[in-house]
């Protein structure tokens, strides 16, 4: 069986795993579970997420699962282990994980991300136009996955989002071309939110990209 097709279906499993969970002191990395299947609610291509105030959309090929879906979380993966009938095979495997919270405390930071997903480490690091990247390392890493990943936070409509992207040892989603699929999922989730704000006639809140990165890691990570 060609390799490719081997790690969409492994991934598709795995997805079926942590779609149950969210990103919490214990990092939830993908596991694979026998007898897990893709099948199930159609994937989707956006979602209203904390109560109206971010609308979620996917980068390229990537869908969300609904079956992981809460107002303050959502896992996103390409669209095709997810059972969506467009493959997709373009993107890169990988799964992303996007945490949300209201910004009502101190700065948040990529280093108080890390320490609260506990087996973290963080490498080189990006900071462009109030969004902040770095390259991460698991400390133990569970299934497909590379203990390499990348990690992100920023804001929109003063809504903190700490996002993580994971993928196979093999996958370009571990390149650069992983951090244009976070800095694209952003831009696009930005534009939608306030499209939403407008269409519903509520102006989006006044956001800071730079020092308004402000919630309470118990917000994110409950």
């Amino acid at each position: 069986m060609n390799t490719g097709i081997c790690k969409a279906a492994c991934l598709g499993l795995m997805v079926a795993t942590l779609s149950a969970c969210t990103e919490g002191t214990e990092l939830g990395f993908l596991q694979t579970k026998q007898g897990a299947s893709a099948s199930g609610p159609a994937p989707l291509t956006q979602a209203q997420m904390m109560r109206g105030a971010v609308t979620l959309v996917p980068p390229s090929g990537y869908c969300i699962d609904p079956r992981s879906l809460k107002q303050n979380f959502a896992l996103l993966a390409r669209c095709d282990t997810l059972g969506g009938k467009n493959g997709a095979l373009d993107a890169p495997l990988g799964v992303m994980t996007v945490s949300l919270a209201a910004s009502i405390g101190p700065a948040l930071s990529l280093s108080s991300v890390a320490q609260a997903a506990d087996a973290t480490s963080l490498g080189e690091r990006f900071d462009v136009k109030g969004v902040e990247l770095a390259r991460a390392t698991a400390t133990s890493p569970k299934g497909d996955l590379s203990k390499n990943h990348w990690r992100a936070v920023t804001q929109i409509n003063r809504t903190d989002l700490s996002i993580a992207l994971f993928a196979p040892a093999q996958s370009p989603a571990l390149s650069n071309e992983g951090r244009s699929m976070i800095r694209s999922m952003i831009n696009a989730t930005q534009s939608a939110s306030v499209a939403t704000s407008v269409a519903t006639g509520i102006p989006p809140k006044a956001t800071n990209p730079k020092k308004g990165l402000a919630a309470t890691l118990t917000g994110l990570f409950e």
